[in-house]
């Protein structure tokens, strides 16, 4: 009542306004909500795993969880359609409650299509909230026995009532589908009301039911929705139904992809070094050649004239490495320039053999001139090279003390 004439006014506030007035449509209103569970004998076929009932029952928990926390004010009963339909949990914003209630649902006898709306409606009439809406969701894994008729008459009912249902069609989809988009087409309002045809296959219940418009609050959608999933994302994973698991996934990609980028610039980092230590170690070694050759050359037991034509030859060695080396536009200045190199370092070597050979030829003229000049004295003066050495013979024994002339005399 206080609600009511809060709105009251402020129309009559806005009305009596000079600006032209303007309705907010408030469409994000709390609902009351009655669950009806199909626990016929028919829900103990395994055609969806493991039972039809435990996955309707992990459905009917995860709709419970949907609809209790897209608003704080919602509220949700469960019933049972099968034998009696029975109010297991008056509409409540407890989910304990809720959960518990689902737990002990049984299969036991058929279900009552129409008795168990009738019986829903009754629960929503005594709703504490008035200003809630008005919704069932009702679960059919069983044949609905009604005749059309009598559905589409129960259906303008409850849409003179405005009230929304929705309608889970699973197990025998195909016998009762054309009954139930009967019934859904004369209870639409403003496609506030669905039918989710849901085939028998390797597809969980309650994702399905959680992808669709039934899990929605609100208005929207059309009826005879049938099911297929909801919009995946490029892991398979609905982020409408398990978003923590789908931003999990998508971190994990974005590690994995972070991961890999840092390996392959690290792969690309690793060759070029290996590239530069390459051409280091090549440098390196010409070089500690050279030092080599140095040390080499330092051991060596050689005159200045050959070490220093040694030096030249390494010298030279090392100029032609160097042009090896050069880029291939300088070819020609490095030829020349190893050209010019080789013709000094010839002409060096020209003037090297030529003064030794003169000194060769020097040394053989004076050793043979030597060895003349002794033949020749010894064939001409030999006896007087004789005499000369008897004379010095005697002068060396006169000079020794003891000797006479006359001893000298007798021993000559």
């Amino acid at each position: 009542e206080e609600h009511r004439a809060q709105l009251t006014h402020e129309v009559s506030l806005s009305c009596s306004a000079q600006p032209p007035c303007i309705y907010i449509e408030r469409t994000n209103m709390p609902e009351a909500c009655m669950i009806c569970l199909d626990n016929s004998e028919y829900m103990r076929n395994g055609d969806f795993a493991p039972t039809r009932l435990e996955a309707q029952s992990d459905a009917a928990n995860m709709l419970c969880g949907n609809k209790t926390q897209s608003h704080p004010e919602n509220t949700v009963g469960i019933l049972v359609t099968a034998g009696n339909p029975e109010v297991l949990v008056s509409p409540t914003s407890d989910l304990g409650k809720m959960l518990a209630a689902v737990a002990t649902v049984k299969s036991c006898g058929d279900s009552d299509f129409m008795k168990s709306i009738q019986v829903a409606q009754l629960a929503l009439k005594h709703r504490q909230d008035k200003h809630q809406r008005q919704r069932i969701v009702i679960f059919v894994g069983s044949p609905v026995t009604s005749n059309t008729r009598d559905l589409v008459r129960l259906a303008k009912r409850m849409k003179k009532n405005n009230i929304s249902v929705d309608v889970i069609n699973f197990g025998e989809d195909m016998e009762n589908v054309e009954k139930l988009e009967a019934f859904i087409e004369a209870v639409n309002k403003e496609g506030t009301s669905h039918l989710l045809s849901v085939p028998a296959g390797p597809h969980a219940l309650s994702e399905l039911v959680l992808s669709s418009p039934i899990a929605e609050d609100g208005a929207g959608g059309g009826a005879g929705t049938s099911s297929g999933g909801g919009q995946l994302d490029e892991f398979g994973v609905d982020p409408n139904i398990d978003p923590e698991l789908a931003l999990a996934l998508r971190l994990s990609m974005q590690d994995e992809q972070a991961r890999q980028a840092a390996a392959a610039q690290g792969e690309g980092g690793s060759s070029g070094n290996a590239a530069d230590n390459a051409d280091g170690s090549g440098a390196q070694a010409s070089d500690g050649s050279g030092d080599a050759d140095a040390d080499a050359l330092a051991g060596m037991d050689v005159d200045d004239e050959e070490r220093r034509m040694l030096e030249e030859a390494i010298r030279m060695s090392m100029m032609d490495t160097t042009l090896q080396d050069a880029p291939a536009h300088d070819a020609n200045a490095s030829s020349e320039a190893t050209y010019t190199a080789d013709q000094d370092a010839g002409n060096g070597d020209d003037e090297m053999m030529i003064d030794e050979d003169e000194e060769l030829r020097l040394a053989l003229a004076m050793s043979m001139q030597d060895q003349g000049g002794s033949t020749e004295n010894q064939g001409d003066d030999g006896t007087q090279d004789d005499a000369e050495g008897g004379d010095d013979v005697d002068d060396v024994l006169r000079q020794l003390p003891g000797a006479d002339g006359a001893d000298e005399s007798k021993d000559g």
